[in-house]
């Protein structure tokens, strides 16, 4: 069975089991990477992951399950524990699913990367580094591909499919200056396309160079009163703060 069929078959044998209302994601991922490490190209690695979520409703009860397999022999044995859970849970008459809603495709970047680029630009930052930021010590950099396809339906009639592809890299690294040593510093970004240097996105370039400064620190000696200054680094910490508080399991908790 491919990725529709299988959640599917997982909705209808959760019906047959007793369930009144149902709703379930099934998304499989595929996952190219490369690797630096201590300042060489040492890795590189493809992964996949499946997984396949399940929420039931019988009786004003709800339960919900997640698995990595999607075999039809894994998907029966976890709709029975389902069912299971799903009769031993407390009843609220506010359990519900989503009505039904126009079927959609949707698209987001691309579900197939371009390795050759992934390593020029690897390779191009790598250089960079050990070119403009000698102080640097590039502990490890990861640069990788990630797609992933998802189906979300439900026994209402909702049927969506999500395609999505983006490159993330996340490097790791520390300044020394003879026996000075700064600490740990590390970023990450995510984007559709790799169409800039590496080190000019996300602050990158700054933060290395911030890093080699680093070295040199000292304590401060007395308590004072002043301003704060909030960096445009920081902006992501504030939205993530943001979005975490309005999502759902804020506001229904």
């Amino acid at each position: 069975m491919d990725l529709k069929d299988s959640l599917s078959y997982a909705l209808d044998r959760a019906s047959k089991l007793g369930a009144d209302k149902v709703e379930g994601a099934i998304n499989k991922s595929e996952k190219k990477e490369l690797n630096i490490e201590a300042g060489k190209m040492s890795l590189f690695r493809t992964t996949f992951q499946t997984s396949l979520s399940i929420e039931a409703i019988k009786d004003s009860k709800q339960g919900s399950i997640s698995i990595n397999k999607i075999d039809k022999k894994s998907i029966d044995s976890s709709i029975e524990l389902l069912i299971s859970n799903v009769k031993s849970s407390q009843p609220d008459k506010d359990h519900d699913i989503s009505g039904i809603q126009d079927s959609e495709v949707f698209n987001k970047g691309s579900l197939k990367p371009d390795l050759n680029l992934m390593y020029d630009k690897l390779d191009e930052f790598n250089n960079y580094v050990k070119d403009k930021h000698q102080k640097i010590i590039l502990e490890a950099a990861i640069l990788d591909h990630t797609s992933n396809t998802s189906h979300i339906m439900n026994t209402n009639g909702v049927d969506f499919q999500i395609n999505k592809g983006a490159y993330n890299f996340s490097p790791m690294f520390t300044a020394k200056d003879g026996e000075k040593t700064s600490s740990f510093n590390y970023t990450y970004f995510s984007a559709l396309e790799l169409n800039e240097k590496i080190q000019n996105k996300s602050y990158l370039s700054e933060i290395l160079r911030q890093t080699e400064e680093q070295v040199n620190t000292f304590s401060l000696k007395d308590k004072f009163v002043g301003t704060i200054i909030v960096t445009p680094h920081c902006l992501p910490d504030f939205l993530s703060f943001i979005q975490s508080s309005i999502s759902d399991t804020a506001i229904i908790s």
